[in-house]
This record gives C-alpha cells, sequence and structure tokens, in this order.
C-alpha cells in the first residue's frame, strides 16, 4: 500500500518554512487565492530587493491567480481537520512538536487543544493532553466514526474498547489494546514485520514530503518512534514514552503510565483514519 503512495517530492517542508517569512500582504492573497492586485508586485519586489518586475500584464496576472487558487485547494486538502485554519508556521511547529514528544496530533484532538499543547514547553505537552483526556478522547471517537473501509472496522473496534477501558479506569488494558491496534495497522498498511515498517516510516519524513502526504508521515514520525527499539528480556533502554514493545513485551513502571494510553490511542486512531483516506483513493483509482 505504501509504495503506491510515496512519490518523494524533496523540498515541501523548506517552502512551508519560506512561507512563514512572506509579508502578511502576500499571505493574504495566498488565503483568497482569488485576488492578484499591484500589491503583489510590490510584496515580490520586497523579497527579491535586487530584482526588478515589469509591470504584470492581464495573462500573467491570471496565470498567478490560478496558481495561487491552486495553491489554496492543494493546501486545504492536505491538512487534516484539526488543522484547518492553521497558518504554515503552526503546521510547521505541530511537526515538530509531534517529532519531539511523541503524540500525535494529526486528525485529533481539535485546534484548540493543539494550540495549547504549542503554548506549552516540550516537556509539558503529556500533562496538558491528561487535562483535556475526555475531549481528547471525544475526539477520537468522531475520528474513528468515519472508518468505513471493510479491512479496518476490526480494528476501529478495538481501539473504540480501548477508550472505554481509559474512560473505564483501566488505562493498561487500554494501553495494551491500543498497542495491538497500532500493531495490527502497521501490518496491514505496509505488509512486512515492525523492523522493516519502522525503517520504511523513518525514511518517509515530512522534510521530503509531498504536500498531500505531509499528515500520513507527520505520523509516520510519531509511529517510528513508538518502534523504537526494546529489549524485553533486560528491559532496556527504559522507555518512558510510548513504545509498542515495551507494551506488547514487558511490564515496566516506566512504560505504563496513563499517558502512554492516551498516547497509544492517539496515534492508532490517527493511523487508522489516515488508513481511510489512502484505502478510498485506492480503491477510487484502481
Amino acid at each position: 500500500m505504501l509504495r503506491r503512495s510515496t512519490t518523494i517530492a524533496p523540498g515541501t517542508m523548506e517552502a512551508i518554512r519560506r512561507a512563514t517569512t512572506i509579508s502578511e500582504e502576500t499571505m493574504e492573497m495566498l488565503r483568497r487565492s482569488t485576488t492578484i492586485a499591484p500589491e503583489t508586485t510590490a510584496a515580490l519586489r520586497r523579497l527579491t530587493a535586487d530584482v526588478q518586475f515589469p509591470v504584470l500584464d492581464e495573462s500573467i496576472r491570471e496565470a498567478m491567480r490560478e496558481a495561487f487558487r491552486r495553491f489554496h485547494e492543494l493546501w486545504e486538502h492536505a491538512m487534516p481537520s484539526n488543522w484547518k485554519g492553521f497558518e504554515p508556521h503552526e503546521v510547521i511547529a505541530t511537526i515538530e512538536r509531534v517529532r519531539v514528544a511523541g503524540f500525535v496530533l494529526v486528525w485529533i484532538p481539535r485546534a484548540e487543544i493543539v494550540r495549547d499543547v504549542l503554548a506549552a514547553d516540550e516537556g509539558e505537552t503529556a500533562a496538558v493532553l491528561l487535562a483535556r483526556r475526555d475531549d481528547v478522547l471525544d475526539d477520537a471517537v468522531a475520528c474513528l466514526s468515519e472508518i468505513e473501509h471493510p479491512d479496518l472496522v476490526l480494528i476501529r473496534d478495538g481501539i473504540e474498547e480501548a477508550i472505554r477501558a481509559l474512560r473505564g479506569g483501566l488505562p493498561r488494558a487500554a494501553q495494551a489494546l491500543a498497542s495491538v491496534a497500532f500493531t495490527s495497522e502497521i501490518h496491514e498498511f505496509f505488509e512486512m514485520g515492525t523492523k522493516a515498517s519502522r525503517k520504511r516510516m523513518i525514511e518517509s519524513d515530512p522534510e521530503d514530503a509531498p504536500l498531500g502526504q505531509l499528515r500520513l508521515r507527520t505520523i509516520f514520525v510519531a509511529g517510528a518512534k513508538a518502534l523504537d527499539e526494546f529489549r524485553p528480556d533486560r528491559a532496556l533502554p527504559v522507555r518512558s514514552d510510548f513504545n509498542r514493545h515495551n507494551s506488547a513485551h514487558r511490564l515496566t513502571r516506566e512504560q505504563w503510565t496513563e499517558a502512554n494510553a492516551l498516547s497509544a490511542i492517539m496515534l492508532a486512531t490517527a493511523l487508522l483514519r489516515e488508513m481511510q483516506y489512502w484505502y478510498e483513493l485506492d480503491d477510487a483509482t484502481s
């Protein structure tokens, strides 16, 4: 499945970073994507001060209108529902927070909570999400309600049961079941073992993602982190963030926490929702 969805287009993240330095006028035109006025030329001159621009004729203005419209359309399509309305710098910050903290922030939770996470220190990510745990779980339930592909329904049901377990005060049961759901998703999506799947995830970094794969590859960042090496015979290295291998093979105090139960549910939910998108696309084009 992955092989059909990973044509690499280098520089996507760098392009998004550059977008954050564009003047407010130009960003507003990107958002509207419908009107190109004389201030466009002025904005471009400010970006490249040594370049002289001729007055744009109508055909060029029309081509730029169409390019901005198309970019806006692609951008909107690429954003998960909980990133709608995010500025490029917020998208970058969200991806980097996933990379550092390991909690998936794609598809869930709602934008308000993601922004609360971004406003907090990296080390407070788990605390912010736990403080809004019930809202995060509500968002996961709503996200799972969109899973309809027959190959994914059993996994969906398992995650929903994990959510009920966490709400019912059984975080270890929730973590165990969500971990199995995540493992099932890996085998379903990649059709290979966890070690090879982790390698594929690492190779599919958001830094090199086509815009249409930004969601998927951001989820892969957290997925690869959850598949970091763990030796159950020695209980090493100590894993305090959610780790699939630790969850599957060894009870340790550092691993089995309410925060990791929530992290596992969020990861399994986000990946399954993304799989629903790619499976629908695959069905439509096959």
